[in-house]
């Protein structure tokens, strides 16, 4: 994989997706170079042999996006996965979207204003949840002690800097994605559902699947007069 190669291609890229000027995106691609190569080679074996195709593929889909590789706050995990060709197995390399990738592209889109940090939400806490006026209202209390048994999560997404909505995602949303995981991946589902704490989900991961639910769901619809536009990830 040569990404120098197609450096003026992806200069182009950036100039185009994130509006700026030659120097600028020249300067984006060698950090985006920089972190993505040092990810691969952090990622070991197998993420290193995956196709250079995929490689290729996964950071030009990326720079597209207008997401970055950087490594303080992650916008976009990489996956190596294995497809069956008619060859064989083949590994290639695909990524992910995380929480923070998510918000980024909807406030950028004019979607949403903003979106506050998910909550994870542990048994014994006091949770109430209610629609006023078409809005999503959700009263939140944690425990002390806190337990440790995850019963879901919720996100507050600011539609505009006067309104705000919430989205409620309860263990049965996750347990109903473990499923779903299940079956896409012949039997075995995604590890991040149960390598968090006491064998649950791990909570970053649960964020991310918060978030996107909740910004999937965001259909467009009208809160008072305000007029929310539709998007879809």
């Amino acid at each position: 994989m040569q990404l120098a190669e197609r450096k003026d291609f992806f200069i182009q890229i950036c100039q185009a997706v994130q509006g700026v000027g030659q120097e600028e995106a020249e300067q984006i691609f060698e950090v985006e170079k920089f972190n993505y190569l040092k990810t691969l080679e952090e990622g070991g074996d197998y993420m290193k042999s995956c196709t250079d195709l995929s490689k290729m593929a996964v950071f030009f889909e990326v720079i597209n996006n207008g997401l970055s590789f950087g490594r303080l706050e992650k916008q976009v995990y990489l996956i190596p996965r294995s497809f069956k060709t008619a060859k064989g197995y083949e590994k290639r390399l695909t990524y992910q979207i995380t929480a923070q990738g998510l918000v980024l592209q909807a406030v950028r889109s004019g979607a949403i204003h903003s979106c506050q940090p998910p909550v994870i939400v542990y048994d014994g806490d006091e949770i109430a949840v209610k629609t006023v006026e078409n809005r999503t209202i959700i009263n939140h209390s944690a425990a002390i002690p806190r337990s440790e048994k995850i019963i879901g999560g919720f996100v507050v997404i600011n539609v505009s800097k006067d309104i705000t909505t919430a989205f409620w995602f309860d263990i049965k949303d996750i347990l109903r994605l473990e499923k779903y995981s299940e079956k896409m991946n012949r039997g075995k589902a995604n590890a991040l559902y149960n390598n968090g704490e006491d064998g649950q989900i791990d909570v970053g991961f649960l964020k991310t699947k918060i978030v996107k639910a909740a910004l999937k769901n965001f259909r467009k619809t009208k809160i008072g007069e305000n007029e929310i536009d539709e998007i879809e990830f």
